[in-house]
């Protein structure tokens, strides 16, 4: 598997996707690639339209970004979840169906080495998963960079 610096995955034709299921991420759109001589790589895989896999320590700046449109009146948000547990969520109250609204959801996590009392283990899954009304269409944008 390849070791990438930061991977950025693009979906611009996010269609319905039903309240509190998982957005889909899209297709690799941008990978940068540490250079040989680089010690502190790590690999990230998409192993499902929804998952991103962090197969290294460290610490890891993550950024997801949406432009959606809501299919009912209410209140829409985006929940990033690590390793199955929702760690941080963003919304936005929605004043009529097909509002188009942008969601930003920045986070930074750490990875740490196989043990038994860490909290975040490798490998470390990540999933943005969509809340309160559903979606009818959108376009997304994430970005994770191993910054440590």
């Amino acid at each position: 598997m390849s070791k990438y610096r930061s991977i950025q995955l693009t979906n611009n034709a996010v269609g319905t996707v039903a309240a509190n299921s998982y957005m889909p991420l899209g297709v690799i759109t941008r990978k940068i690639a540490c250079q040989p001589i680089c010690d502190n790589t790590y690999t990230i895989s998409v192993s499902t339209p929804d998952i991103v896999y962090l197969n290294e320590p460290g610490y890891y700046n993550i950024m997801y970004s949406a432009s959606i449109t809501a299919s009912a009146t209410g209140t829409i948000g985006l929940s990033l979840i690590v390793n199955g547990t929702q760690t941080y969520s963003v919304s936005e109250t929605v004043s009529a169906a097909d509002d188009v609204i942008n969601l930003t959801l920045p986070y930074q996590t750490r990875v740490f080495c196989n043990c038994a009392t860490a909290p975040t283990n490798v490998p470390t899954s990540i999933q943005i998963q969509l809340t309160g009304v559903g979606i009818t269409a959108g376009t997304t944008n994430l970005q994770v960079e191993r910054v440590f």
